[in-house]
């Protein structure tokens, strides 16, 4: 078996996790090849880290579109004008796809609904699965349910192979298109946590609950050491680490830093990351 994992940027320092995960199974002997969208930023030190550790072909820099189409139609044409036809008819609130072709081979801003238009990716997935063909690529698999998952399943059409699909938070609980028609042709479903289980159980009854797997994330704890955490005083430590944006909730934890306060309790809270509300929160721990 050999895994073909698509992701939509890799490697990216914000989801170290899914590095782990990458370096976890190779060093388990899973003969894995990851395939990532868009190249990450050159400056990013998760690239720097990972180079010596995975080879990755970048699908939109890396690969030709127009000879992979040549050769899929030649070698499989039911299977290329199937793919095709099924991503012509599941497009959800489609734009004019020339429109979008064009957007994007003249690099400019697409909305949400340009960058998930099924069709775009149909165009776009037939290299990919030409490049997994010729790696030897038995088992698909998307990290995130959003642009990579469809990805997957367009690949997996085209090669007869089977998908599953690896969902975390953002793909789940904001709107994506086709999510249903993921899932749906997905062997299997990873998921992070049992909420997320139950709450695609819920969202999705007509699927056997089996199909939704609890996959946690974690480290290895053998690199660390426990040390002597008696406190010296009774003052009390938060450490909080992550980018500094809405949904890591540090808003949150200054306000409970300022409850702390108002009850005389003595604390010390050291927040360590970046990111766009770095002004904003300096303002409220200021306040």
């Amino acid at each position: 078996m050999r895994i073909g994992f698509i992701h939509n940027i890799f490697p990216v320092l914000s989801q170290t996790f899914i590095t782990k995960e990458m370096t976890g199974l190779a060093e388990r002997g899973l003969d894995i090849q990851i395939y990532s969208l868009f190249k990450p930023n050159t400056n990013d030190p998760a690239r720097k880290r990972s180079t010596n550790l995975f080879s990755v072909c970048y699908v939109l820099s890396d690969l030709t579109l127009i000879s992979a189409h040549i050769r899929a139609l030649f070698f499989s044409p039911i299977r290329y004008f199937s793919t095709w036809f099924y991503a012509c008819t599941s497009r959800e609130n489609p734009s004019s796809f020339i429109k979008t072709l064009f957007k994007f081979l003249k690099n400019k801003d697409m909305n949400k609904t340009e960058r998930q238009d099924m069709l775009l990716h149909f165009f776009l997935a037939v290299p990919l699965a030409i490049k997994m063909h010729k790696d030897g690529v038995t088992l698909i698999n998307s990290h995130f349910a959003d642009a990579a998952a469809s990805f997957a399943l367009l690949c997996a059409r085209l090669l007869n192979l089977p998908y599953g699909v690896t969902a975390h938070a953002y793909d789940i609980f904001t709107p994506q298109y086709n999510l249903h028609e993921k899932i749906s042709n997905a062997e299997f479903v990873l998921t992070c946590t049992k909420f997320n289980k139950t709450y695609f159980s819920e969202r999705f009854p007509e699927f056997d609950p089996d199909k939704f797997h609890v996959f946690y994330h974690g480290i290895n704890t053998g690199r660390f050491k426990p040390c002597d955490r008696r406190e010296k005083n009774n003052t009390m430590n938060l450490l909080s680490v992550g980018r500094l944006v809405h949904k890591k909730g540090f808003g949150i934890l200054i306000g409970a830093c300022q409850l702390l306060q108002n009850r005389d309790i003595p604390f010390q809270c050291h927040i360590i990351g970046d990111g766009p509300l770095h002004p904003e929160l300096k303002r409220m721990i200021e306040n």
